[in-house]
């Protein structure tokens, strides 16, 4: 799930970096990491008695998600907007958004790579939480640093 949502942001970066190009089927794209998640859940959801629903859920590690996925999202992060700054983005907010979650694709990935709450039901409460701090802010620096 993870690498698939680093996929579908990548897509995207390079027709991002030109005014007035049509994103078109790309933006689906981003469509199969719910998609595969969703599946997952329903699996669990179906396999799972569901007094262990919660425990699952909430885990060990939500802290640790929270809080790690930002933060490595950094480092993938700053060369991306480096290298953007070489284009001329239409909407910068929205190249910064989509840097920003290919970003935390990636630091997702190592996050879960190490992460012993691996239950669908725990990635799919707390890795979007995370990752949408790491796109909100990739948002704002989007709009600051791209003009």
């Amino acid at each position: 799930m993870t690498l698939s949502l680093l996929a579908g942001g990548a897509t995207l970066l390079s027709p991002l970096l030109r005014p007035g190009v049509n994103l078109g089927y790309r933006c689906w794209l981003l469509l199969i990491p719910a998609i595969l998640l969703a599946g997952a859940v329903i699996g669990e959801l179906i396999v799972t008695p569901s007094e262990l629903w919660m425990t699952k859920l909430i885990g060990r590690n939500a802290l640790h998600c929270l809080t790690i996925i930002p933060v490595l999202s950094v480092l993938p992060a700053v060369p991306l907007f480096l290298a953007m700054r070489h284009g001329a983005p239409g909407s910068p907010g929205l190249a910064g958004a989509v840097a920003a979650l290919a970003s935390a694709g990636i630091s997702a990935s190592l996050y879960a790579s190490n992460c012993f709450d691996d239950s669908p039901l725990f990635v799919a409460t707390w890795c979007p939480i995370a990752t949408f701090v790491v796109t909100a802010a990739g948002y704002f620096a989007g709009r600051r640093f791209l003009r």
